[in-house]
């Protein structure tokens, strides 16, 4: 087994374990983010069947911001720890764009208050291409201001059909309780 095969296997084990010792959510599912790179991280999403009892997930390659200083704001990676997912929405219209799921604020090791955290990835916001600066390009396109990205098309549309399919199937603004655990 490579190194980076034997890195995503580690990764995707220890989300489903954090993911079921993790305080208890609304809901039977989580998302996880393993911190490794910029951008070669891990997002993860968790859920429990409800026909079978079964846990189950999918993992992405993800980055998060441009400096593993979780405390630099606009600039650093999460910082770790519970977030509550706050919102889901298809066609955000903001400094980001197109399907987003909104993060609580958090304080980061020093006191520094983290806000407008998402997970999302560069679209529009009908869920296309508006080049630049809505485009995905490649790997560079991981780096962000401190938010979660996945790559475009197929990451961000697999995330978005398994959190309808086996999340909440909810849009707009909303509290999920520890729907995201982030460490590494």
């Amino acid at each position: 087994m490579t190194g980076s095969l034997r890195a995503v296997c580690v990764a995707i084990c220890a989300a489903v374990v954090v993911a079921l010792a993790a305080p208890p959510t609304a809901s039977a599912w989580r998302f996880t983010f393993y911190k490794h790179t910029n951008i070669h991280s891990n997002l993860s999403f968790a859920w429990v069947d409800p026909y079978d009892g079964l846990v189950y997930s999918a993992s992405w390659r993800a980055g998060s911001g441009v400096s593993t200083n979780a405390c630099w704001v606009d600039h650093g990676w999460l910082p770790s720890g519970y977030y509550d997912m706050t919102g889901h929405v298809d066609h955000f219209d903001d400094r980001i764009k197109g399907r987003v799921w909104r993060l609580s604020d958090k304080r980061c090791s020093n006191g520094q208050l983290r806000t407008a955290l998402f997970i999302h990835t560069e679209e529009s916001p009908w869920h296309g291409q508006w080049c630049e600066p809505w485009c995905w390009d490649g790997d560079v396109d991981y780096y962000s201001e401190g938010c979660i990205k996945v790559a475009y098309p197929y990451d961000i549309g697999a995330l978005h059909a398994r959190y309808h399919a086996y999340g909440w199937n909810a849009h707009g603004w909303y509290t999920a309780p520890n729907a995201l655990y982030v460490y590494g």
